[in-house]
C-alpha cells in the first residue's frame, strides 16, 4: 500500500479553521433567531394572557463595599478550627435541615447583647450520659462552647434527659424536666422514638407544645443514632419531615457517620461504648459525644454569622408577600394551625395542649400514691418506678381532672423483663376497667408508653385505682408492673 504523506501541524490547523469558517457561513441562514425578550420566549408557545415565570431586572446591580463581619463568617477559612477538624463536607452533611433559624438567631442576638441564656435539654439515655463521664457528655461540652462564645455568669443548662422515655412521655411531662423560661431547647429523641406512627405523632405534639411556650424558645433537634435495632432507620428519619413543617433546625450525627461505619464495621469500637465482651451499639462513647457537641457548635457559629448579616443587610419581604402569595417575614415563627399528621381543614385550628404530669422522675411534681398494697418505690440504676410484683397488688392515686376528662398512665413496656397486666378504673366504676399490658413483642425495646386509663370523667377530684391481674401476656407468666407517671 502506498504511504500517505503526513501534513504539517500548521497545515492541519489551517484546514480546520477553514472548515469551521465555511460551516458558520452555511449555517447562518438556517439559524432561527431567538425572541427579542425573555417574555416573548415565554409567550411564544402559550396564551398571551399567561404571565412570565421570571422577571429579569432591568437595572444593573450596584456593587458596594462589604461591611466587616465577625470571625464566624470566615467559614472554613484559616481561623475555622472545626472545619479543619471535620472537613466542610462532613459539616455540610450534619446539617440535616436548616430552615430560617429565626428563633435561634434571636437567641444568639440576646446572648451577644450580654444577656444570660437558659438552655434545656430533653432526651434519652444517650443524652443522660449512659457509658460516659459527665465531662464527656455532649450537653456538657456544648454548654462549655456556649459559655466560651457568649460568656455570662448566669447562663444556665438544664439536662432533663430521662433514660427509656419517648416523645409520648415528654409530650405530657416535658416541663417537669426543663426550665419553662428556656431560650433554647435541645431535643434528642431520634432513637428512642422508634419507627412507629404513635411516637412520630407524639414528637409532633411535643414540638407544638414547646414552640407555644410563652418565651417562644428556639428548638434545635440533635440527632444521635444507634445500630442495635431491627432497622438502621429510626424515628429521627421521620422527624425530618416535621422539622421542615415546623422549621426546626436539625443537626444529625447519623448523616455523617452511619454510611462511614457501614464501609468499615471496625469503626463501631471507635464511636460506641465498648465493654469487655461486646460493643454497645445503642450508646455513643466519648468520641461520639464530642463529635455531636462539635457539630452543634459549628452550627451555632454558622448562625452567629447569619445573625450578623441580618443586621448589616436589611431583610426584605418578596413582592408577592403583599398579596399573600408568599409568606412574609412576620409569619416565620407562626405555628401551623393544624398538625402535619391530620386531615386538612379550611377552618379548624387545633388548640394548644397543656397537660399536667406527676412523675417518678420529677422533683417538681413527684408521683405519690394515695394508698397502696404491695407497691413500692424502686429504681433500676437511674430509672425510678412504682413497682408491683404479684396479682392483686393495688395502688390508688388522687387526681384532679380538668375539662378534657382524661387521665393517662405512663408505664414501662418490655419483651424480656417479665411484665404483666394492669387494670385501672375511676372511683367505684369497677365494671368499666381499662386494661394495659407491660409486655410487648418488640425485641431490644424497653420503653415507656402512655395510655389513657380514664375517659369522660367530670371535672374535679377523683380517685384512680389500678390492680395487677392474674392474666398476663408474658409468655413466661410474669406479673411485675412498673409505673412511671400519671398525666391529665
Amino acid at each position: 500500500m502506498p504511504r500517505i504523506p503526513r501534513r504539517s501541524t500548521f497545515a492541519r490547523a489551517l484546514a480546520g479553521l477553514s472548515f469551521l469558517y465555511a460551516g458558520s457561513i452555511y449555517l447562518r441562514d438556517y439559524i432561527v433567531e431567538p425572541p427579542q425578550s425573555h417574555e416573548d420566549a415565554l409567550l411564544a408557545n402559550h396564551d398571551s394572557a399567561v404571565e412570565p415565570v421570571f422577571s429579569i431586572p432591568s437595572t444593573p446591580v450596584e456593587h458596594v463595599n462589604t461591611p466587616s463581619l465577625p470571625p464566624e463568617c470566615d467559614y472554613c477559612g484559616p481561623t475555622d478550627a472545626l472545619c479543619k477538624q471535620y472537613g466542610d463536607h462532613n459539616l455540610a452533611r450534619s446539617r440535616a435541615y436548616e430552615g430560617t433559624n429565626s428563633r435561634l438567631r434571636r437567641v444568639i442576638a440576646k446572648a451577644k447583647r450580654g444577656e444570660p441564656v437558659i438552655i434545656s435539654v430533653l432526651g434519652g439515655s444517650v443524652t443522660k450520659g449512659h457509658g460516659v463521664k459527665n465531662v464527656d457528655n455532649w450537653t456538657t461540652r456544648f454548654f462549655q462552647f456556649w459559655n466560651q462564645t457568649f460568656p455570662h455568669p448566669d447562663n444556665k443548662l438544664v439536662n432533663g434527659a430521662i433514660p427509656a422515655v419517648t416523645s409520648e412521655y415528654y409530650m405530657s411531662c416535658a416541663l417537669e424536666h426543663m426550665d419553662a423560661d428556656s431560650d433554647l431547647i435541645l431535643v434528642e429523641m431520634a432513637i428512642n422514638d422508634s419507627f412507629k406512627q404513635y411516637f412520630i405523632e407524639a414528637f409532633e405534639w411535643l414540638l407544638r407544645r414547646l414552640l407555644a411556650l410563652p418565651n417562644h424558645p428556639a428548638i434545635l433537634n440533635a440527632q444521635v443514632f444507634a445500630l442495635s435495632f431491627d432497622k438502621i432507620a429510626s424515628g429521627g428519619d421521620v422527624h425530618l419531615g416535621l422539622a421542615g413543617y415546623y422549621d426546626i433546625p436539625t443537626v444529625s450525627l447519623k448523616n455523617v457517620l452511619s454510611s462511614h461505619i457501614l464501609r468499615d464495621s471496625a469503626l463501631e469500637r471507635d464511636y460506641f461504648v465498648l465493654y469487655p465482651d461486646h460493643v454497645d451499639l445503642r450508646h455513643l462513647n466519648h468520641r461520639g459525644h464530642h463529635m455531636l457537641a462539635d457539630l452543634l457548635a459549628a452550627y451555632v457559629r454558622r448562625q452567629t454569622c447569619e445573625e450578623a448579616r441580618n443586621k448589616l443587610y436589611e431583610r426584605f419581604d418578596p413582592p408577592d408577600s403583599e398579596s399573600h402569595l408568599l409568606p412574609s417575614i412576620s409569619t416565620i415563627e407562626d405555628i401551623p394551625r393544624l398538625p402535619l399528621y391530620s386531615k386538612y381543614n379550611q377552618n379548624e385550628t387545633v388548640p394548644d395542649i397543656n397537660p399536667t404530669c406527676m412523675s417518678m422522675t420529677s422533683t417538681k411534681n413527684p408521683l405519690k400514691a394515695f394508698s397502696s398494697d404491695g407497691w413500692v418505690e424502686w429504681s433500676w440504676g437511674d430509672k425510678p418506678y412504682l413497682i408491683g410484683k404479684k396479682p392483686g397488688d393495688k395502688i390508688t392515686f388522687e387526681v384532679k381532672v380538668d375539662a378534657l376528662g382524661t387521665v393517662s398512665l405512663a408505664y414501662l413496656r418490655s419483651k424480656t423483663l417479665g411484665l404483666g397486666k394492669l387494670k385501672c378504673w375511676l372511683n367505684d366504676r369497677t365494671n368499666k376497667p381499662k386494661f394495659i399490658s407491660g409486655y410487648w413483642n418488640l425485641d431490644k425495646l424497653n420503653l415507656v408508653r402512655i395510655d389513657q386509663i380514664v375517659v369522660g370523667a367530670p371535672p374535679g377530684n377523683h380517685l384512680v385505682h389500678c390492680e395487677i391481674t392474674k392474666e398476663t401476656d408474658d409468655p413466661n407468666g410474669g406479673h411485675e408492673f412498673r409505673i412511671v407517671a400519671l398525666t391529665r
